[in-house]
């Protein structure tokens, strides 16, 4: 059950209990842990605690990161159009429950607003949001940079339509 004040953030399916989750607050804070320390409940459960929240700080965004899939890192956007992908292996383990680290560092006006595990085949991503005046049309490429180590990537922003582009 869902309180009142309360939204759904987001929904996985997992087939293996070595799945690992990851929770983003508006705050900059991530929690990540495997999903198999989410106790299974009823339906009609209010569930278990995720990530323990600050006053006026709550979850933005959650990512699942599969045990059989390869990513090229994790990808985060704030509230004021700043996105970088950090690779996973710089994201530690946590525990559930607990308040998490700093993902990315904002301020009082700027916000985390995504957190998402970027799979290596994926070299596109599509952000609709609201406040934009290009209709949804925003594209972001995600690739592994030429000149530096291959597990650091880059995202470069482009107009073009809402087409696809080669890249």
């Amino acid at each position: 059950k869902l309180k009142e004040e309360d939204s759904l953030v987001n929904v996985f399916l997992s087939s293996t209990g070595n799945d690992m989750i990851m929770i983003g607050s508006n705050s900059g804070r991530y929690v990540f842990y495997p999903i198999s320390e989410i106790t299974v409940t009823g339906r009609n459960s209010s569930g278990v605690k995720a990530i323990k929240l600050e006053r006026k700080e709550f979850v933005i965004s959650a990512t699942m990161v599969k045990e059989n899939i390869s990513y090229s890192g994790v990808l985060t956007i704030t509230t004021e159009g700043r996105g970088k992908i950090s690779p996973l292996s710089e994201y530690s383990e946590t525990s559930r429950a607990v308040k998490g680290n700093l993902v990315q560092k904002v301020d009082t006006e700027e916000k985390l607003a995504l957190i998402y595990a970027v799979p290596e085949s994926q070299d596109k991503i599509h952000i609709i949001d609201e406040r934009t005046n290009d209709n949804g049309k925003s594209w972001f490429d995600i690739k592994p940079p030429t000149n530096v180590d291959s597990d650091r990537v880059y995202i470069r922003y482009g107009e073009d339509g809402g087409k696809e582009r080669d890249g």
